[in-house]
């Protein structure tokens, strides 16, 4: 081989070491570009979509349910004077 080929086939060996490490630096940063896209996917638009649009909705279901149990609670205590009023309920009989 002359010394023009070899001076040839080293800048084309030169320019393709360079590509190939800016190929595998695209790849790593899109792999992390994509793990990133995968993490905000799965993990942080549950949450957001929850404390956004499902919070508020299963709040205003549990303050619901509390008032329901505080109105039950004063059917049962309104309940139990009208029986110690009228003497109902307690029984004399054995």
């Amino acid at each position: 081989m002359d010394e023009q080929s070899m001076q040839e086939m080293y800048r084309l060996t030169k320019e393709n070491n360079k590509m190939l490490h800016s190929m595998r630096r695209s790849a790593f940063w899109g792999g992390l570009i994509r793990w990133g896209l995968y993490i905000l996917l799965f993990i942080v638009a549950p949450l957001w979509f929850y404390n956004v649009y499902l919070q508020p909705i299963l709040g205003k279901i549990s303050d619901t349910n509390a008032s329901a149990q505080s109105q039950i609670l004063t059917v049962q205590n309104a309940w139990k004077a009208l029986e110690a009023k009228f003497g109902i309920g307690t029984s004399t009989r054995q």
